[in-house]
């Protein structure tokens, strides 16, 4: 009797190690089996709206926040996306039209109001500091793009449009201009303003939001660091205004463009 309770024990013990045998098996099969996701791309069927294509625009823009004359430009633009994160791109801006800050009409009002027999002022009349300030004739940028945020909104639930933000930074230069004549030879107490060409740095952030396509637009704000003197007058206390007064500074530009991409039918991706 006990023998037979040994053999059945040792039965019924095999049963159970064959019946665990394949199931251990299948949950190792499970463990290594790889998933149909494994190396995936987290968009299938991506629309790359940017990569391997050209974009080229046109709009208009304007400096902001400038000390005596503000700009209005008729912009152009020209890029090259290298993928869809990286660009490539040419700006210029044409100024077709200035005008004056407050600063620089309550400064006129102040300096109308100066006696010219007033021998003690040692002041430039209001015709002279207007005529050497400096207006900003032509903007340039050559810069690169890197746009890490990409995405696709909706309006209502029912237009959709894609749309990108970028940062930039490059070089830039901004050809500046007066009424008066440049100097050949600054004398003392003359104003005397510095134009032509001035090249720097330039950064800035910039999007898109894109109609079709082939079709978007391009709203960019940029910094513009270059060297000038803004016045035309001596800042250094040495009498003169020359090359000596000119010093950095900051020339805020924002700009509104219509651009077109080419090809006009962009990568899918897979």
């Amino acid at each position: 009797m006990k023998m037979n309770k040994t053999l059945l024990a040792c039965a019924l013990a095999s049963s159970t190690v064959s019946a665990l045998v394949p199931a251990v098996a299948s949950a190792q099969e499970l463990v290594d089996r790889k998933s149909p996701l494994a190396d995936a791309p987290a968009i299938r069927h991506r629309v790359e709206l940017r990569d391997k294509r050209f974009e080229t625009g046109v709009g208009i823009g304007s400096s902001m926040a400038a000390e005596f004359y503000n700009a209005v430009f008729l912009n152009l633009r020209l890029a090259f996306h290298i993928n869809d994160w990286l660009t490539l791109s040419g700006t210029f801006g044409q100024n077709v039209t200035s005008y004056k800050t407050g600063v620089a009409e309550n400064l006129e009002t102040s300096l109308k109001a100066v006696s010219p027999t007033d021998a003690a002022a040692k002041t430039p009349s209001a015709k002279e500091a207007l005529g050497a300030m400096n207006k900003m004739n032509q903007i340039l940028g050559v810069q690169a793009e890197v746009a890490p945020i990409t995405g696709k909104l909706s309006l209502f639930g029912k237009i959709f449009m894609h749309y990108d933000v970028y940062a930039l930074g490059g070089v830039g230069a901004a050809n500046f201009g007066a009424d008066l004549p440049k100097c050949d030879v600054p004398k003392i107490d003359q104003s005397c303003p510095d134009t032509g060409m001035k090249f720097g740095g330039n950064v800035g952030l910039g999007m898109h939001a894109y109609f079709t396509d082939w079709l978007a637009l391009n709203l960019e704000v940029k910094d513009l660091i270059v060297k000038s003197n803004r016045a035309g007058q001596d800042t250094t206390g040495d009498g003169f205004a020359n090359d000596r007064d000119l010093s950095w500074g900051h020339n805020y530009i924002m700009g509104m463009n219509l651009t077109f991409f080419f090809p006009t039918m962009p990568r899918i991706s897979d």
